[in-house]
């Protein structure tokens, strides 16, 4: 037992001399000086900073905006329609981030087809068409005016449109006002 005592205490001390000459103390290598480099854990490996992770999922908020073929996100685009007239298939469209990216006398700026749109972008409750035909679509907190015609979608709100002085009104594809889209009729 002895033996085995005294082998262990060589062992341990060799072991001591050689944390020593190795710069290593308490498992942290030395830093100049002598102070141990705590600049990283031993379990942590340095990031590479210099290349971006395309696979990281967008969390941004997306509400869908019809546009021609394509799909903007209403929070954070626009669709630009070009073209006037009442043949949607004629007209170019386009997701941009502005209105002022549409020439206002050959393109519309519509930034929703939907109150769901509105509601995303925390801008009143109602998509409207402003005038017919439209000179603009926006949201607002109501749509009464003479002139302006609600935008819907009965996919999306059921058709929710209001009840006017002549009964209830129907979400039907505008033939005039915002052709293309559906509106309250």
């Amino acid at each position: 037992m002895r033996r085995w005592s005294f082998a262990l205490i060589v062992a341990t001390s060799s072991l001591c001399a050689c944390a020593s000459i190795l710069g290593v103390d308490d498992g942290l290598p030395l830093a100049e000086g002598g102070a141990p480099d705590t600049s990283l854990a031993d379990s942590e490996t340095p990031k590479d900073t210099s290349v971006l992770d395309t696979n990281v999922p967008d969390t941004s908020p997306f509400s869908p905006l019809s546009c021609g073929k394509l799909t903007c996100n209403a929070v954070t685009e626009g669709c630009c329609r070009t073209g006037m007239g009442t043949d949607a298939a004629a007209m170019t469209y386009q997701c941009t981030k502005s209105a002022a990216a549409c020439d206002p006398n050959t393109s519309l700026f519509i930034s929703c087809e939907r109150g769901s749109n509105c509601v995303a972008q925390d801008a009143g409750s109602v998509c409207c068409a402003f005038n017919s035909p439209a000179t603009s679509v926006g949201c607002s907190a109501s749509c009464d005016n003479a002139g302006n015609t609600v935008v819907c979608d009965v996919a999306d709100d059921g058709g929710n449109c209001p009840v006017h002085e002549a009964g209830a009104l129907n979400c039907l594809p505008s033939s005039q006002t915002l052709v293309g889209f559906t509106i309250c009729k």
